[in-house]
């Protein structure tokens, strides 16, 4: 389990914790609420994917935590192989702005692949009657 202390230093009162690897098996994040108790959301492999909060592969968390106060957060990460954790803090609209630009460059390249695959069965198919 992973300590990490965040300070907000923008004027919002909640913050997106994104963690893109989606191939992790399971993901828990603790953090304090005002009372001082814990807690926490559980994501990964067993979780369905209707159930999480932002529709997209990758894990995302709020992080209530009012402007210049810090808030410490622990994360726990399990994986069947080895990883990296790429972490990004950042402002709702921030990182839901990435992650719509990443699966639009993705659409695109898919769409290339697509159409060269198609493409090239269709030469193979015609020089084939020959």
């Amino acid at each position: 389990m992973d300590k990490i202390i965040i300070k907000n230093h923008s004027l919002k009162n909640k913050l997106l914790l994104n963690l893109s690897l989606p191939t992790l098996s399971d993901v828990q994040f603790y953090w304090t609420n005002d009372q001082n108790a814990y807690e926490s959301i559980d994501l990964g492999d067993h979780v369905l994917f209707n159930n999480r909060t932002y529709k997209t592969p990758e894990y995302i968390f709020d992080l209530p935590i009012f402007p210049q106060q810090f808030k410490i957060i622990y994360l726990k990460v399990s994986s069947r192989i080895p990883i990296q954790l790429p972490l990004k803090l950042g402002l709702e609209s921030e990182i839901l702005n990435q992650i719509k630009y990443k699966d639009i460059l993705f659409g695109i390249y898919v769409g290339i692949m697509m159409v060269m695959i198609f493409y090239n069965l269709f030469i193979y198919l015609f020089n084939y009657k020959r």
